[in-house]
Protein backbone atom coordinates (compact mmCIF):
# COMPACT_ATOMS: atom_id res chain seq x y z
CA UNK A 1 0.00 0.00 0.00
CA UNK A 2 2.74 2.47 -0.89
CA UNK A 3 1.09 5.54 -2.35
CA UNK A 4 3.82 8.15 -1.94
CA UNK A 5 7.55 8.41 -1.51
CA UNK A 6 7.10 9.03 2.23
CA UNK A 7 5.42 5.64 2.58
CA UNK A 8 8.33 4.11 0.68
CA UNK A 9 10.87 5.61 3.10
CA UNK A 10 8.95 4.29 6.10
CA UNK A 11 8.67 0.85 4.48
CA UNK A 12 12.43 0.77 3.86
CA UNK A 13 13.13 1.80 7.45
CA UNK A 14 10.86 -0.90 8.83
CA UNK A 15 12.45 -3.47 6.52
CA UNK A 16 15.92 -2.57 7.84
CA UNK A 17 14.70 -2.90 11.42
CA UNK A 18 13.17 -6.33 10.69
CA UNK A 19 16.41 -7.38 8.99
CA UNK A 20 18.39 -6.27 12.05
CA UNK A 21 16.12 -8.31 14.32
CA UNK A 22 16.55 -11.35 12.05
CA UNK A 23 20.34 -10.90 12.17
CA UNK A 24 20.20 -10.86 15.96
CA UNK A 25 18.19 -14.08 15.97
CA UNK A 26 20.59 -15.78 13.54
CA UNK A 27 23.94 -14.45 14.77
CA UNK A 28 23.27 -14.12 18.50
CA UNK A 29 26.45 -13.65 20.54
CA UNK A 30 26.30 -15.75 23.69
CA UNK A 31 29.27 -13.93 25.24
CA UNK A 32 27.11 -10.94 26.25
CA UNK A 33 26.46 -12.25 29.75
CA UNK A 34 28.60 -9.53 31.34
CA UNK A 35 26.50 -6.84 29.59
CA UNK A 36 23.19 -8.45 30.52
CA UNK A 37 21.89 -5.65 32.75
CA UNK A 38 22.54 -2.91 30.21
CA UNK A 39 21.00 -4.92 27.37
CA UNK A 40 17.91 -5.78 29.42
CA UNK A 41 17.49 -2.12 30.36
CA UNK A 42 17.74 -1.03 26.71
CA UNK A 43 15.31 -3.75 25.60
CA UNK A 44 12.64 -3.12 28.21
CA UNK A 45 13.00 0.67 28.02
CA UNK A 46 12.45 0.66 24.26
CA UNK A 47 9.57 -1.86 24.37
CA UNK A 48 7.75 0.00 27.18
CA UNK A 49 8.32 3.30 25.38
CA UNK A 50 6.93 1.89 22.11
CA UNK A 51 3.86 0.54 23.92
CA UNK A 52 3.20 3.83 25.71
CA UNK A 53 3.59 5.79 22.50
CA UNK A 54 1.29 3.43 20.63
CA UNK A 55 -1.42 3.57 23.27
CA UNK A 56 -1.38 7.29 24.02
CA UNK A 57 -0.41 9.15 20.83
CA UNK A 58 -3.31 9.97 18.50
CA UNK A 59 -1.30 11.55 15.65
CA UNK A 60 0.91 9.46 13.35
CA UNK A 61 3.44 12.28 12.95
CA UNK A 62 3.98 12.44 16.69
CA UNK A 63 4.45 8.66 16.82
CA UNK A 64 7.28 8.90 14.33
CA UNK A 65 8.90 11.68 16.33
CA UNK A 66 8.63 9.92 19.70
CA UNK A 67 9.71 6.57 18.28
CA UNK A 68 13.22 7.87 17.58
CA UNK A 69 14.00 7.88 21.31
CA UNK A 70 13.21 4.18 21.56
CA UNK A 71 15.19 3.44 18.42
CA UNK A 72 18.22 5.12 19.99
CA UNK A 73 18.18 2.30 22.55
CA UNK A 74 16.87 -0.55 20.39
CA UNK A 75 19.26 -0.40 17.41
CA UNK A 76 22.53 -0.27 19.40
CA UNK A 77 21.25 -3.10 21.60
CA UNK A 78 20.65 -5.22 18.50
CA UNK A 79 24.08 -4.38 17.11
CA UNK A 80 25.75 -5.43 20.37
CA UNK A 81 23.93 -8.76 20.31
CA UNK A 82 25.23 -9.72 16.85
CA UNK A 83 28.34 -11.90 16.81
CA UNK A 84 30.67 -10.18 14.35
CA UNK A 85 32.85 -13.24 13.77
CA UNK A 86 29.91 -15.44 12.73
CA UNK A 87 28.56 -12.67 10.52
CA UNK A 88 31.91 -12.10 8.76
CA UNK A 89 32.33 -15.84 8.28
CA UNK A 90 28.91 -16.09 6.65
CA UNK A 91 29.65 -13.12 4.39
CA UNK A 92 32.99 -14.61 3.33
CA UNK A 93 31.28 -17.91 2.46
CA UNK A 94 28.57 -16.16 0.45
CA UNK A 95 30.82 -13.79 -1.47
CA UNK A 96 33.93 -15.89 -2.00
CA UNK A 97 35.27 -15.79 -5.55
CA UNK A 98 35.39 -19.18 -7.20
Amino acid sequence: DITSWLHLIVAIENTWILLLICLVLIFYDKRNKEKKEVLLFAFFFSIILFLLIGFTTPAMGAMVRYRTIGMAFFIPMCLVLIDGRKFKKMLSVLFIKR
